[in-house]
């Protein structure tokens, strides 16, 4: 079978339009991507999707003062960049192009696939990839701690700005220190000794 008929369209396509369903005597849905997509956002008007990242819970403390439902091709899309830039957690991100061989930048975003997008577009090949993320209640101030330590790194050979010519490996094992450092604040803060002030005569 290469072709099959849309139950909501009625329009024969071929089967790559349409998703997988085990479920199924035929191994697909009943319905084609395009129908799939619009019963989807008339029955889940109260979501929020971003393509390259997914759907966003209002509970996920990036998006929680900019949260807004719809389906949107990027973070821009939702808030205008002042909004953003007013949030304070997200990623911190090693991005890497092959033509700049042993550079890689480090660099923070509300969303590093989100903001991998914007680099593809400086690149004809959009051959930009991730080498590695992590998350950040505050991502500037995780971005400046990790560009501070391997600034001063012995493996560093040179940098410039936000990139940095050195092994990935030494990289990564930065900011997961710097990550740890969040952890060990977070933790002494809900852990340390708690003053009843209202006590206080």
């Amino acid at each position: 079978m290469t072709t099959k008929q849309c139950n909501k369209c009625h329009q024969i396509k071929d089967v790559s339009e349409f998703h997988k369903r085990e479920a199924s005597d035929d191994g697909l849905q009943l319905r084609c991507h395009n129908c799939t997509q619009k019963l989807n956002k008339i029955h889940n008007p109260s979501r929020m999707y971003i393509k390259g990242i997914g759907y966003i819970k209002k509970s996920d403390i990036r998006f929680k003062d900019i949260w807004r439902p719809g389906r949107f091709t990027s973070v821009l899309d939702v808030a205008p960049i002042s909004a953003v830039e007013k949030v304070q957690a997200g990623h911190v991100y090693i991005i890497y192009n092959p033509a700049f061989e042993g550079w890689f930048k480090v660099g923070c975003a509300l969303d590093a696939n989100d903001r991998l997008k914007s680099y593809q577009t400086s690149s004809p090949f959009r051959d930009y990839e991730i080498a590695f993320f992590e998350s950040f209640d505050n991502r500037k101030g995780a971005e400046k701690l990790v560009h501070d330590a391997l600034k001063s790194h012995p493996r560093t050979l040179q940098w410039f700005y936000e990139w940095f010519l050195t092994d990935p490996s030494v990289i990564r094992k930065v900011l997961l220190d710097v990550k740890q450092k969040e952890i060990d604040a977070r933790h002494r803060d809900e852990h340390g000794t708690q003053y009843n002030l209202g006590l206080c005569n």
